[in-house]
């Protein structure tokens, strides 16, 4: 196992399954796909997809955009008008990281074990936030 060590294994189609634990015992789901293109040196990352369990509502479309960049020995994440989010470090099985986005911490644990069905762990604390955000991004356009 070497983790992530390349932009191209994350590069193609993903149905990504995400459940968000709030600390009040809420819970929401988000069921759609996660694509990754190639945009020069840089991967564009796009979600797509439907969130359910909001409060009074049937559900809703939801979408966000990152964009994924090499930086010699780590990855740098970044929001879609390219403000930094976090840094992965390359050939790390489960690395961790921390963004901070006063007043509230973002905390990720990833699992690249199985590049065919890998993992994100946000762990979100502050004064209005506290929820656990699990995310399994599953290949559709590629053999395991």
């Amino acid at each position: 196992m070497t983790g992530l060590t390349s932009l191209s294994q994350l590069e193609g189609l993903w149905r990504l399954d995400r459940r968000i634990r709030h600390s009040d015992g809420a819970e929401n789901r988000f069921e759609g796909i996660s694509r990754f293109s190639r945009s020069g040196k840089r991967l564009v990352q796009d979600e797509e997809g439907h969130l359910t369990g909001v409060a009074g509502q049937p559900g809703l479309r939801a979408t966000r955009r990152y964009v994924w960049m090499l930086d010699s020995q780590r990855i740098e994440v970044l929001f879609h008008d390219m403000r930094p989010f976090h840094t992965i470090p390359t050939g790390v099985v489960c690395p961790e990281t921390t963004y901070l986005c006063s007043p509230d911490r973002y905390h990720v644990a990833y699992d690249f074990s199985d590049m065919a069905a890998w993992r994100a762990q946000w762990r979100v604390e502050g004064p209005k936030k506290s929820y656990v955000m699990d995310s399994t991004f599953h290949r559709m356009d590629r053999e395991r």
